[in-house]
């Protein structure tokens, strides 16, 4: 139900930023959040505790596998920088930047390293 919420509320802010409403679009946002929370339970379950590593992990792989697969963009990032650096790769910066942005709503939910 979270994973419904939170997707909704995530397609909802896209609309009010101009992006025309379409079912991929959400059910891309519901997903993703599914995935992300999916991802987070074995960790969990192997470690007996929620830790701040577990978000930056499961944000990390969705998004190497969601920039590889060319389904997310790489926010915070222009353009013009993989055309001066062509050698880097782009699922790698994807990993990187969501990453971060998992381990920053961690921290924000007090959760420790």
């Amino acid at each position: 139900m979270p994973s419904v919420m939170f997707g909704s509320l995530f397609t909802a802010i896209g609309m009010a930023q101009g992006v025309p409403f379409s079912p991929p679009m959400a059910a891309l946002n519901i997903g993703g959040i599914y995935a992300y929370n999916v991802l987070q339970c074995p960790m969990v379950a192997i470690h007996g505790r929620e830790s701040a590593w577990h978000n930056t992990a499961s944000g990390a792989i969705l998004g190497y596998v969601g920039v590889q697969s060319r389904v997310l963009g790489i926010p915070f990032v222009d353009e013009s920088f993989f055309w001066r650096n062509p050698q880097v790769p782009r699922p790698m910066v994807g990993a990187l930047i969501y990453g971060g942005i998992t381990t920053a709503f961690a921290m924000l939910s007090d959760k420790k390293f």
